[in-house]
């Protein structure tokens, strides 16, 4: 059989135990423990980035051939452009 679901009371009622006993632990007076110094910002030594070796790139070299592409591209818009108005008049 499989097991029923609590209420909202029932889990209510279980945190509310759960907080005085918490409660009651609050009350006896405990010793903190000791702190220690932490070292201040200043004193933290960093360590040197590494120092990346960047060239300069000349895209224009890189992909020399995305002009001829995007181009092509235009070429090939404008023509289905002009095919779609053609169409347009002889339908």
């Amino acid at each position: 059989m499989a097991k029923s679901k609590k209420s909202r009371r029932a889990r209510r009622q279980e945190i509310e135990k759960q907080r005085q006993k918490t409660a009651d632990a609050a009350v006896t007076p405990e010793v903190a423990p000791a702190v220690e110094a932490q070292p201040t910002p200043e004193a933290v030594e960093v360590a040197p980035s590494p120092k990346f070796n960047r060239k300069a790139v000349n895209f224009a070299q890189e992909y020399f051939y995305v002009y001829t592409e995007l181009r092509n591209i235009f070429v090939i818009a404008v023509i289905m452009f002009i095919i779609m108005v053609g169409l347009l008049y002889v339908v």
